[in-house]
C-alpha cells in the first residue's frame, strides 16, 4: 500500500516537471543571410560597404555560435534533469519497497502474536474435542452390541423364513420309509404364531435395543398400548400409540406432544381401586375383529379400549390389573412386586413386546430370569461348545431337548419347528426357574450321548464342525433331531412299548436323564397305564404313582436338585415341554393337577401346576 502511494506521488511529480519545462523558449539562431557577392569585390559597391556586409556576416556567425551552445546548455539541463528524475524515482521505488517490507514485518509480527495467544486455547479446543470423542465412542459401544443381536436375530429370522413352506418341512424320510408330517402342524392361528416365535421376535428386539432404564420400585407395569379414540366429527375410530403405566397410584398414560413417539405429559386414566378390566373378544360387535384387545372400565369416564402387541402382554395386563385390584381389596394397599420389575418395553424402544411377562403371584418355578443372572450364567459355563457343530460359546437353547446350540445352527432348529425344536436365546429371552434347571440337569454332553449313541455305525455320517457348510450343518440336524437317526436301539419286537414303560418309570422316579432318554426313542408322553388307574407319564411323575400301589415312589418335596432326591419338577417341565398336556384324565376323571393334590404332590408341585394352569 505504501509503495503504491509513492509511485502514484513520484508519477505526478514528474509529468508536472516535464510540462514546466517544456514552456521553456528555446532560441533558435536565424538563418544567415544568403552571402552578397558585392561584398568580395565581385562587382560590389564600394569597400565601406565590404566591410559593413562582413561585420554583419561576423556577428551573424556569433549568434549562430551562441544559439548552438545555447542549444547544448538546453539539451545538458534537459538530461540532467532526466537523470535526477530517473534517481529521483529510484529513491521513491525504494522508500516504498522498505515502507511495504516495513509493513509486511509488522503484520507478521502481529499475527505471530496473535497466534502465541491463541495457542492455549487451541489446546483447551484439542484436549476437549478428544474428550468427546472418548465419550462417544464410550456411547456407541451400548449401540454396536445391539447391532449385533439384532443381527443374530435377523440371521435366525432369515434362517427360518428360508426353511419355512419348503417340502422338507412336511415330509421326508426316516429308515427308508416315508413320514408325513402334516398331522403336526399348528391347529389354530395362535398356535402357528408361536410355533413361528411370531411374538417372541417383539420381546427380543426389545431387549436388543432398547437402552436400559433404571429401576422404578412403583411400576408394576409399564409398556406401549394402542388406545382407541372417537373422531369429533365421524364415526371412525383411531388409534394412537401411548405409553400406558400401571403403578400404586393408578393407571395413566403419557400424551405425546411430538408426534406420538416421545412421552409427553401424564394423563391420569383412574384409580387401581375403582377401575375394572374387561377382556374384548375378537368376536364382539364393537371390537371389529381386533386381537388382544382390552377395556378399563372407570365410573365417571367413558371406557378404554386398548390393543396389546400379543398375547403375552395382552394377559400381562390384564392380569396385572386384576392383581392389584385384588390386592387393594384385600390389603388396603398395591403390592410391590416379587420379582423383576415388570417393563415389557422401553418408552425409547421401537416395539412393545417387553423382556418378560408379569408372574402375576405365580409359583416359584415359573417365574422369569434375566441373561446376567447365575442360573443363565451356570448354564452357560457347563456347555462351552455347540451340541451339533463344537461351536464356541453357544447362547441358544432347545428348551424341549435340553441342549445348547449355537446362532446358526439354532436356524436350522428353528426351521424344524416347535414339535420338534423349541429353540429361545439365553442372552435376548427370559426363562422360567424350571427351564433353567432342566437345562443344568440335562446339557450338550448327556444328551449326546443319547443322541449321537449310534453315530459311529451309521454309515456315511460324521458329526460337523464350526466351519462345515450350512447344507451339510442342516442334513446332520434333521437326522439327530427330526429322524432320531443316531439314537441306539435295543431292536425289540415290541420296542414302542418297552420305550413307553421306559419313560413312565423314569417319570415315577424322577429320573430326567432317563425320561429324556425314552423322549430320544420317541416315548409317548399320552399313554395311559391301565394297571394304575389311568394315568399317564405326568400324573406319575408329579405324585409317585397312586396311594397304596406297591410301586409307588415318595413323592416328596423336591430338594432343587441336591442328593439323590427325585427330580419331579424338572421332569415334569420336560414332560410338557414334548407335548404332555395338563388336562389329561385318568379313570377318575382327575387331571395333573388333581391328583398331585390328591395323591400327595410336593407343594412346590402343587404350585407350579396350578401356574401353568394359569399360563
Amino acid at each position: 500500500g505504501h509503495a503504491a502511494t509513492a509511485d502514484k506521488g513520484w508519477t505526478t511529480g514528474l509529468v508536472g516537471r516535464l510540462k514546466n519545462y517544456s514552456t521553456q523558449p528555446i532560441h533558435i539562431a536565424p538563418e544567415p543571410p544568403a552571402p552578397n557577392s558585392n561584398i568580395f569585390g565581385m562587382g560590389g559597391d564600394s569597400f565601406v560597404s565590404q566591410i559593413g556586409a562582413t561585420l554583419a556576416l561576423r556577428q551573424t556567425l556569433h549568434q549562430i555560435r551562441l544559439d548552438q551552445v545555447n542549444a547544448a546548455a538546453a539539451r545538458f539541463r534537459v538530461l540532467q534533469h532526466l537523470d535526477s528524475l530517473k534517481a529521483e524515482v529510484n529513491r521513491e521505488v525504494e522508500d516504498s519497497a522498505v515502507t511495504a517490507l516495513h509493513g509486511l514485518r509488522t503484520h507478521f509480527n502481529h499475527c505471530e502474536d496473535l497466534s502465541a495467544s491463541l495457542s492455549p486455547r487451541l489446546f483447551a479446543v484439542r484436549d476437549s474435542h478428544a474428550a468427546r470423542r472418548e465419550a462417544t465412542d464410550a456411547r456407541l459401544a451400548p449401540w454396536e452390541e445391539r447391532r449385533d443381536a439384532l443381527r443374530t436375530l435377523r440371521d435366525s429370522a432369515e434362517s427360518s423364513a428360508a426353511a419355512a413352506g419348503t417340502a422338507d418341512e412336511f415330509q421326508g424320510v426316516r429308515a427308508g420309509k416315508p413320514m408325513v408330517l402334516l398331522s403336526d402342524k399348528p391347529e389354530s392361528l395362535l398356535a402357528l404364531e408361536d410355533d413361528v416365535g411370531l411374538w417372541d421376535v417383539g420381546r427380543s428386539l426389545s431387549e436388543a435395543a432398547a437402552p436400559p432404564r433404571p429401576a422404578d420400585p412403583d411400576i408394576l407395569l409399564e409398556s406401549w398400548l394402542y388406545k382407541r379414540s372417537k373422531k369429533r366429527m365421524s364415526q371412525q375410530h383411531a388409534w394412537n400409540r401411548r405409553w400406558f403405566v400401571l403403578d400404586r397410584e393408578g393407571v395413566y398414560y403419557r400424551s405425546a406432544k411430538d408426534g406420538g413417539e416421545k412421552p409427553g405429559e401424564r394423563v391420569h386414566v383412574c384409580s387401581v381401586l375403582l377401575c375394572t378390566v374387561r377382556e374384548v373378544a375378537e368376536t364382539s360387535r364393537d371390537n371389529h375383529r381386533l386381537r388382544f384387545c382390552f377395556e378399563i372400565i372407570t365410573p365417571n369416564n367413558r371406557p378404554y379400549m386398548l390393543q396389546a402387541r400379543g398375547p403375552r402382554e395382552y394377559r400381562a395386563w390384564v392380569g396385572t390389573i386384576r392383581d392389584a385390584i385384588g390386592n387393594e381389596l384385600a390389603n388396603g394397599h398395591v403390592s410391590k412386586p416379587t420379582n423383576d420389575l415388570h417393563v415389557l418395553a422401553s418408552p425409547h424402544s421401537f416395539d412393545s413386546e417387553g423382556p418378560s411377562s408379569p408372574d402375576n403371584g405365580r409359583g416359584k418355578a415359573e417365574s422369569k430370569v434375566g441373561r446376567n443372572s447365575a442360573p443363565i450364567r451356570a448354564i452357560l459355563e457347563a456347555n462351552g461348545t455347540c451340541a451339533d457343530c463344537g461351536a464356541a460359546a453357544p447362547d441358544w437353547a432347545s428348551l424341549n431337548i435340553g441342549v445348547l446350540v449355537c446362532i446358526e445352527c439354532s436356524g436350522v432348529h428353528r426351521s424344524l419347528g416347535v414339535h420338534v425344536s423349541k429353540v429361545r436365546s439365553l442372552t435376548l429371552d427370559r426363562l422360567s426357574v424350571a427351564e433353567c434347571r432342566v437345562l443344568r440337569e440335562l446339557g450338550n454332553a448327556p444328551m449326546n450321548a443319547i443322541l449321537e449313541a449310534g453315530l459311529g455305525a451309521a454309515e456315511g455320517w460324521s458329526k460337523p464342525g464350526p466351519d462345515t457348510s450350512r447344507a451339510r450343518k442342516e442334513a446332520y440336524i434333521q437326522a439327530k433331531y427330526r429322524w432320531r437317526g443316531f439314537v441306539a436301539r435295543h431292536g425289540d419286537a415290541d420296542e414302542q412299548g418297552s420305550v413307553d414303560h421306559e419313560l413312565y418309570e423314569a417319570a415315577r422316579r424322577g429320573d430326567v436323564a432317563g425320561v429324556a432318554a425314552a423322549l430320544a426313542r420317541d416315548g409317548d408322553v399320552g399313554r395311559a397305564n391301565p394297571e394304575e388307574g389311568g394315568m399317564t407319564a405326568l400324573h406319575v411323575c408329579v405324585t409317585g404313582g397312586p396311594r397304596g400301589h406297591p410301586a409307588r415312589c415318595d413323592a416328596g418335596g423336591d430338594d432343587g436338585g441336591s442328593g439323590t432326591a427325585p427330580r419331579r419338577l424338572e421332569c415334569a417341565e420336560l414332560l410338557l415341554q414334548n407335548g404332555a398336556r395338563m388336562d389329561a384324565k385318568d379313570k377318575d376323571q382327575h387331571t395333573v393337577l388333581d391328583c398331585a393334590v390328591c395323591h400327595g404332590g410336593s407343594q412346590e408341585i402343587v404350585e407350579f401346576l396350578a401356574a401353568r394352569i394359569d399360563l
